[in-house]
């Protein structure tokens, strides 16, 4: 049995290419940047909270958020001020059968598998140590001097949910930027 599938040349221009790229780096911004400080705006408590530090973090999580929307709002400007789509040698990139939305699309797979894939074993080390904290308080072992870290155990089940959450809607997430 023969399947024809045809393949359709996508020539994309490299200013087409840049978009694809500058919305991946807000996409990346938005994982690896606004998450982290937003895990810890809401994990102050104890000895470490402070007013001024809520604010610094509030401060912080803004000027990624407009970073990332004027990102996203404003590629070709960017594209422009940089001259990224200038010096090349021919006015397009060839990929066979490749889209914008695909590309996306391999990259939040890509970005969600790393959260996935680096988020799992510490999540299973903090739950050991929480088991360990609270049913053993002899400090013996090759893990005596270590502590159960709670901030950190709910930290890294944020970045596990989240990887899963942008690895299972790739799809959706790739027509948004597309």
């Amino acid at each position: 049995m023969f399947c024809w599938i045809e393949l359709v040349d996508y020539n994309m221009s490299p200013k087409d290419f840049f978009r694809i790229v500058i919305k991946l780096t807000a996409l990346f911004v938005i994982c690896f940047g606004i998450v982290p400080v937003m895990a810890n705006l809401f994990f102050i408590t104890g000895y470490e909270f402070s007013i001024e530090m809520a604010i610094v973090l509030l401060i912080v999580i803004m000027i990624f958020v407009l970073f990332v929307i004027a990102i996203l709002n404003r590629p070709d400007k960017i594209i422009g001020f940089f001259k990224l789509d200038q010096g090349f040698d021919s006015d397009s990139f060839n990929f066979s059968n490749v889209e914008s939305k695909y590309i996306i699309e391999i990259a939040c797979a890509i970005i969600g598998l790393i959260f996935i894939l680096s988020s799992t074993p510490k999540v299973l080390y903090e739950a050991f140590m929480y088991f360990k904290y609270n049913v053993s308080y002899e400090s013996s072992g090759p893990f005596s001097l270590d502590l159960y870290n709670e901030r950190e155990f709910y930290i890294e089940i944020i970045f596990l949910i989240l990887g899963l959450i942008v690895l299972n809607y790739r799809k959706w997430i790739s027509e948004k930027l597309g």
